[in-house]
């Protein structure tokens, strides 16, 4: 029988963590999470009834309170602050870093020290001298450790957001293991969690499984239960020595460049507590893919190029959309991780044109246009979102473009077997996150991208008069709301609010979270034996 592991979630914000448990198949049990967030923490009460919930600083936490708990796992994400490129990087000297640094004089103090410890920072945490007193404080501990810097985009989620990780384990680590004490960054998780990566299997399936007479591909079917007999038989067999090599490829010591992108195979999701809260969600994913998108064509029936089709109406100009939307785009990154993602359409509310209203731009934020990240539900790839989206333009977050013809084609997470996803944004625009465009006239982009390029070219838009403004206004372009900004985040259909929480104040503390379905296979990693 597998035993229960015993966690304690610090900084435990609105529960971003806890949903990654819950997500990674694991048995465990949070004994306490810890925040002094207080409008986080009311939205993880609301969440979590059953947790211990206390509402101190980390800082007053006890080598005697920990050693009572008996934890066996320690998840955290400290405050970002110090580290952060938009910020003063104060590091040590910031006191935002205080109780965390007060939890590693603690740990080697313990007498119940934990077996396994996960972080998760922003990127820059990795050359703080923070980071450098966790590794000497594991180290002390006798902790294996492996760094990693990944972004959402790697596992087929079309979200920027590169973030720094490290997982530790004081279990003898298993010699084919490629995280096991690396002191190099690695840019990619091996190929032992593959299977974990269930993204990435619907982006390479995505066009074929709508597009056909019946409304969805038999052999996709067939493929899916395939996969999850094969999941179900890996996930079961602890023992990598009976793996096959090509599952246990390494990355031990990878830089950025020697990593490479690897086949991704699939896993059903498992939104339950472990193996006894499993769901049939092979039989609801099939049920969902039967649904025959009204955007179908005659033509489009009769073709063996249907599975090749575009997902909606939108996209029936995206090649011209892509080549021009390029220069509505903020999107200074140079790596290029989105050829596998899904398509921002499949992590967009469903609802009608009335409700979306209120998350449309106001004239006066209309004159920003020029360094807006604007986005298309058939885009692949958005900007990270921080908490400043809404009032911060730019670097602040992408802003989306969508028909309302296109919202009757909108598909949620749920529809393709994903519990939902995660993205940064919230009252800031400039650096906050996407917006989207809500309209479908390539003619309407076309004359916006002109706009754009000659207000950059001589700086006019602060002169701008109801002509110019009324050529961005036809674009129809609106905020993320926070339940599409969490579906990006990877957080479960069943992740609410509560009603008294406003929309800046969920967009703050989302901002502010993480990305569940990245930390739960992180979680999957760390727990292998």
């Amino acid at each position: 029988m597998t035993e229960i592991i015993r966690v304690l979630e610090l900084y435990s914000g609105i529960g971003g963590m806890h949903c990654a448990l819950q997500d990674s198949g694991i048995k465990y049990e949070v004994v306490a999470a810890i925040d002094v967030n207080t409008t986080a923490n009311k939205i993880y009460r609301h969440n979590f009834k059953g947790t211990y919930l206390i509402e101190n600083g980390i800082e007053k936490l006890t080598v005697t309170q920990i050693d009572r708990m008996k934890i066996d796992m320690i998840l955290m994400s400290p405050p970002c602050q110090p580290f952060t490129r938009v910020g003063k990087k104060l590091d040590i000297d910031d006191l935002r870093t205080k109780s965390f640094l007060h939890l590693l004089d603690l740990l080697p103090q313990l007498t119940h020290c934990p077996s396994y410890i996960l972080v998760e920072n922003v990127k820059g945490f990795e050359e703080s001298q923070t980071r450098d007193l966790l590794i000497k404080a594991l180290q002390k501990c006798q902790f294996h450790l492996q760094e990693y810097m990944l972004t959402p985009l790697q596992f087929g989620i079309p979200n920027s957001r590169l973030r720094y990780y490290m997982i530790a384990n004081r279990l003898p680590v298993n010699p084919n293991y490629s995280w096991s004490n690396t002191e190099q960054l690695c840019y990619s998780v091996p190929s032992v969690v593959q299977p974990n990566l269930r993204y990435k299997i619907l982006c390479d399936t995505e066009k074929r499984c709508y597009h056909t007479d019946k409304g969805v591909n038999p052999d996709m079917i067939s493929m899916l239960n395939s996969k999850k007999e094969e999941t179900n038989s890996l996930s079961q067999n602890s023992d990598c020595e009976n793996m096959s090599e090509s599952k246990l490829d390494e990355c031990t010591g990878c830089s950025k460049n020697k990593c490479e992108e690897e086949d991704w195979m699939f896993v059903s999701h498992n939104d339950g507590e472990g193996e006894s809260s499993k769901t049939n969600e092979d039989q609801v994913l099939a049920k969902r893919l039967k649904t025959k998108h009204s955007c179908d064509t005659e033509e489009e029936k009769h073709s063996n190029e249907d599975d090749l089709k575009p997902l909606c109406c939108m996209c029936d100009n995206e090649n011209r959309l892509m080549d021009e939307s390029q220069l509505l785009r903020q999107d200074d990154e140079t790596e290029v991780y989105h050829g596998k993602c899904l398509q921002l359409q499949h992590f967009l509310e469903k609802q009608s044109a009335e409700y979306f209203k209120k998350y449309k731009l106001p004239d006066k934020d209309l004159k920003r246009f020029i360094v807006m990240d604007v986005v298309f539900p058939c885009i692949r790839k958005t900007i990270c979102f921080t908490k400043r989206y809404g009032h911060y333009m730019e670097g602040a977050g992408s802003i989306i473009q969508m028909s309302t013809e296109a919202e009757e084609y909108m598909l949620t997470p749920l529809q393709f077997g994903i519990p939902n996803s995660r993205l940064r944004y919230g009252h800031y625009m400039e650096g906050a996150g996407s917006i989207i465009q809500m309209s479908t006239e390539a003619e309407d982009v076309t004359r916006a991208c002109q706009l754009k390029m000659e207000a950059v070219e001589k700086k006019n838009n602060k002169n701008w008069g109801e002509k110019e403004i009324d050529i961005v206004r036809k674009l129809q372009l609106r905020y993320f709301s926070p339940r599409e900004i969490a579906n990006l985040l990877c957080f479960p259909e069943t992740f609410d609010f509560p009603e008294d929480v406003s929309t800046i104040q969920k967009n703050r503390v989302l901002g502010n979270s993480l990305n569940v379905h990245v930390v739960s296979v992180l979680i999957r990693l760390l727990t292998m034996k």
